[in-house]
């Protein structure tokens, strides 16, 4: 969340880029593929806004069993974008997201082309790794993504990326911190771990004698977390596309990506493991350093296959996450693997673009007339493992944090360049493992969006 020095700096920035002195520029306004754009006529400037409003409303029930939530009705996505380019090489995007009235820095980066076809990007943004991660949320098939892929991609970090690009392949590399908001949040850090080992203490069924030498023993390695420097990741990600024809309509594209991230710094070397589907978990077990086991690192590899042919898109992934562990538990096994699929038919309309520069799927953009789609897609994760690990009190536990599988149909109509209406219903299964052992779950869905 902005505090007030964070604001009044970027309010200072703002004001010093659009009032500072500059040679005059002739500048043109038009509506472009959804956008308001204005651009110099010499083509060396360019300023365009991105908004998105996606509204969504969604009916979850469990056929065995008592119902697992009602229906309910929220702002998804509440989004407000500046997209910029100075003397055709350097550009900068300011993005902000205002949902659940917090303010929440997204995208915020410059970036330089050194010669053509290749960009450096500097500042918050997403790492290169798995086609489903980079693609933006204003562009996505379904109202969200996998779980394989909500859980394994490391979001937007504050880094460093490279990338080059032609009509055969594409690769992109990254080096890249913890998120924007991890230092504020390190305020908070013991008062929130307290609580934790509490309900930690509940749920294994200590005293309170022993919550208390758990909470003793351990403060001191809260405190020295709360001033730790930040962690550092990697990841990259390369494709080929040995099929593709002038205008893209037809294309097949295989890649693969890698990803090393740690714990951030203020988590205290543990990560949860989950899976979502429409932001309910059903997958959720936390890795507690103070239970013994201290991740040390997590590397995903991917695999991934896309396709088009006329009004048919295919999207496909596997992805795998190995962990590795600190301490007494160096040599425990553990990894999170999922994969996806999915297809799509365009009933009216004329397809789904592809973006060479990025190796993703693009916007729809209707001409004239609204386009239909219908779409599928099967996912599964699963982070059952037969390896075990000994806490910090010499008891053996198993990492068996289940296994969810998830067949969704999607409709989705864009009405004009700007009004996209998804309707999505997912059957999602779990096993006896998860927080809601051994459910058939229905989830209906409907998102109305507003593009501008």
């Amino acid at each position: 969340m902005f505090n007030r020095k964070t604001l009044l700096i970027t309010s200072a920035i703002l004001s010093s880029t659009i009032f500072s002195p500059a040679k005059a520029e002739n500048v043109s306004g038009e509506f472009d593929s959804g956008y308001f754009k204005f651009t110099s006529d010499d083509g060396n400037f360019e300023w365009k806004f991105d908004g998105r409003i996606m509204l969504d409303t969604k009916n979850i029930s469990q056929h065995e069993g008592e119902d697992l939530i009602s229906s309910n009705a929220d702002f998804r996505r509440a989004r407000f974008a500046i997209k910029t380019r100075f003397y055709k090489d350097w550009a900068g995007e300011f993005d902000i997201d205002f949902k659940n009235n917090q303010t929440k820095v997204k995208d915020m980066w410059v970036s330089y082309d050194p010669f053509p076809h290749a960009t450096i990007k500097v500042g918050n943004h997403k790492p290169f790794f798995s086609i489903a991660e980079v693609t933006t949320s204003r562009w996505y098939p379904l109202m969200e993504t996998s779980s394989i892929s909500d859980f394994s991609g490391a979001g937007r970090r504050l880094g460093v990326s490279f990338s080059y690009w032609d009509p055969r392949y594409f690769i992109g590399a990254s080096i890249f911190g913890e998120e924007t908001s991890m230092n504020d949040e390190k305020d908070d850090l013991v008062d929130n771990n307290i609580l934790d080992a509490i309900l930690g203490a509940a749920e294994d069924g200590d005293d309170w004698e022993d919550a208390v030498d758990d909470i003793a023993d351990d403060i001191d390695a809260w405190k020295q977390a709360s001033t730790a420097s930040e962690r550092t990741g990697y990841s990259a990600r390369a494709l080929y596309r040995p099929i593709i024809n002038a205008d893209a309509t037809r294309f097949f594209h295989i890649g693969g990506s890698l990803q090393s991230t740690s714990p951030f710094a203020s988590d205290l070397d543990y990560v949860k493991v989950k899976g979502e589907v429409h932001d309910i978990a059903f997958i959720y077990q936390k890795l507690k350093p103070w239970k013994g086991l201290h991740v040390d690192e997590i590397k995903a590899t991917s695999i991934e296959l896309a396709a088009r042919f006329d009004k048919f898109y295919f999207q496909s992934e596997y992805i795998e996450n190995d962990f590795s562990f600190k301490g007494e538990n160096a040599g425990v096994d553990y990894d999170v693997d999922g994969y996806y699929a999915e297809v799509s038919y365009f009933i009216l309309g004329d397809g789904r673009p592809y973006n060479l520069t990025d190796g993703e799927f693009g916007p729809v953009i209707p001409n004239g007339k609204s386009e239909l789609e219908f779409i599928v897609r099967y996912d599964t994760m699963d982070a059952n493992n037969d390896a075990t690990y000994v806490d910090n009190k010499g008891k053996t536990k198993d990492l068996k944090s289940g296994k969810l599988t998830n067949l969704t149909l999607g409709l989705n109509w864009y009405v004009n360049s700007n009004v996209v209406i998804r309707l999505n219903h997912s059957m999602v299964e779990t096993d006896e493992n998860t927080d809601i052992a051994n459910a058939d779950v229905n989830i209906t869905a409907a998102r109305l969006e507003f593009l501008f």
